[in-house]
Order: structure tokens, then C-alpha cells, then sequence
């Protein structure tokens, strides 16, 4: 191991090579303890991932649109000698949105409405919605991040030639979600809960700007943090992680679930074990805690 504590990467893109804000005061708490922290761009063929002690992915944002070779390289770091964080296997499994959420729902975890329809699958999207009674729904790629390519569409407009080749379109080559539309992200919010090292550390809500659905301050969404989620909820998302690491068969050192509260309770709307935002702007009291679960990985 080099260093006074270890050689730390912390994997990210060709877009945010010197991390994102919300990495910077982590990495430093780390660096104030002694750790050799670097940004490593995950798809840069120079960089030796053998050099490192811990892969910490932070920021890969751009996976969505190079999935093979993500896959590819997720498949050459189980294989090597570093080890990653969260493990591999969790990664995969996480990186598919059908993938993990069938999963979770097969296992009892409430999650929004969803359909999943594959490449083959000779549907239109108004056959889809057909078969359901949703006024509204919300159309995403399996693989996806920051709602890219994510949109929303009126069940009763949905005939139109444009909506049905956008839909064939996009799945082309992909799996799609089509979820119902819950009209609480608009008011009540969307609900994150970080964990850290298997534990509660904080709850944020996000709220579109007007008019829109996403969350995103991309596309004009606000955070922030909420001292105390209700007790119903935070329990629900603590039902979720540990139901998740069951079916992947793993510990998970950070993890985010992601929410809406609907008539019918909570609803898992995303869980990001992969390289989530924690939200440590918001949340800097959190930021120990980030820094002494990686910590007790090197020790």
C-alpha cells in the first residue's frame, strides 16, 4: 500500500476529470487523513488501475451512452487485483434499471408501476399504456442517468405518429421503462435517502422547476436537505437496501434510494449503488461519514 494510509481513485469521466463539486470536500476529508486521493477518468487507456488500493466510483457519467464498453470495463476490474467499490457484481447488477428493479420488486420492495418493453417486442407505446389505466407515463431507457432521454407522455395523446416513432426510436437497441406518472413529484417531491457504510446518514428532497417532472438542476429541479425523513418512509428505503444487498449478495459502502410518496405508501423510483450523487453539498455534516467508510476499507 503507498502512501501513509493508501492510494485511492476516484473513478469519473472524460467530462468531470476533476471531479464534481459534491466529490471535492469527500476526497479532501480523505486527503486531511492521510489518503493519496485521484481522479481517474474510467475510459482512459493510460491510466494503470493496478497502482490503485481502492476504486471508488464517483462521477462514470457518461456510461449510458458507451454501456459495452463500460461493460467491458467492469468486467476487466473484477479481474484485477484493486478492489472496487461498490463491488463488481453489484455494479452490473445495478446498472440495468429492468435488470434491478424486477429483481427488487420479485422480492417484495414497492416500486412505481413499471412495464418493461425489449427490442423485439412489436408493440406500439399506446398498446403498452392499453393494457394499463394510467392517465399519464413516463417513458426511460434501461440504461440511464440524469433523465437522459427520459420524457412523459399523455395516454390519451398518444396515438400520434411523432409519440410512436420517438418510442420505436428508442428502442431500438435497448430495453425501455414505461412507468406511471406520479403526479406527487410535483408537490410532495421526489425523496433521496444516502446510506453510508449500511447506515442512515441524511434525506434530501428534490422538486422539479414548474411545469416539468425531473428533478435534475439540469433542467431547473432545486435540493434540499430534510433534517428527519417520516418514520414510514426512512424505513421503507432501509427495507430496500437491505433487500438489495440480499440479492446481490453484497455489502454496499455507499447507496442512495430514491422515492415518491404515492397514495399506496412509498415507491422506489431509482437505486443508485453505481456512482450516486450523495448530496454531500447539502448534507456537509455527512462528509465524516463518507470519509471513515472508505476509510475502514484500508485499514
Amino acid at each position: 500500500m503507498s502512501g501513509a494510509v493508501g492510494r485511492v481513485a476516484f473513478v469519473t469521466f472524460a467530462g468531470l476529470p476533476h471531479l464534481d463539486a459534491d466529490d471535492r470536500p469527500f476526497a479532501d476529508a480523505l486527503r486531511v487523513a492521510g489518503v493519496d486521493v485521484s481522479p481517474a477518468v474510467w475510459s482512459d487507456p493510460r491510466v494503470d488501475w493496478d497502482d490503485f488500493d481502492l476504486l471508488v466510483l464517483r462521477s462514470c457519467w457518461d456510461y449510458d451512452r458507451r454501456p459495452t464498453e463500460f461493460r467491458a470495463w467492469l468486467d476487466a476490474r473484477e479481474h484485477g487485483r484493486t478492489r472496487v467499490v461498490n463491488p463488481v457484481r453489484a455494479l452490473r447488477w445495478n446498472l440495468d434499471k429492468d435488470v434491478f428493479l424486477e429483481d427488487l420488486a420479485g422480492r417484495g420492495v414497492a416500486i412505481v408501476p413499471t412495464r418493461v418493453v425489449r427490442p423485439a417486442d412489436p408493440r406500439r407505446l399506446s398498446e403498452v399504456l392499453a393494457d394499463t389505466d394510467w392517465a399519464t407515463a413516463v417513458v426511460k431507457p434501461a440504461v440511464s442517468l440524469n433523465s437522459n432521454g427520459t420524457w412523459r407522455v399523455d395516454a390519451m395523446q398518444v396515438e400520434t405518429p411523432e409519440t410512436e416513432e420517438r418510442f420505436r426510436r428508442a428502442m431500438v437497441s435497448a430495453p425501455l421503462l414505461i412507468q406511471r406518472y406520479e403526479p406527487a413529484i410535483e408537490t410532495d417531491g421526489e425523496w433521496s435517502i444516502v446510506f453510508l457504510a449500511g447506515s442512515f446518514a441524511h434525506a434530501v428532497r428534490k422538486r422539479p422547476a414548474p411545469g416539468d417532472f425531473r428533478v435534475q438542476s439540469e433542467f431547473g429541479g432545486r435540493k434540499e436537505r430534510v433534517g428527519a425523513p417520516p418514520a414510514a418512509l426512512l424505513e421503507s428505503a432501509e427495507q430496500t437496501l437491505s433487500t438489495a444487498e440480499i440479492a446481490c449478495g453484497e455489502r454496499f459502502t455507499y447507496a442512495r434510494v430514491d422515492g415518491v410518496r404515492a397514495p399506496e405508501g412509498f415507491l422506489l423510483m431509482e437505486l443508485e449503488v453505481l456512482d450516486p450523487s450523495l448530496y454531500l453539498e447539502v448534507a456537509p455534516a455527512s462528509v465524516p461519514l463518507a470519509r471513515d467508510a472508505i476509510l475502514a476499507l484500508l485499514g
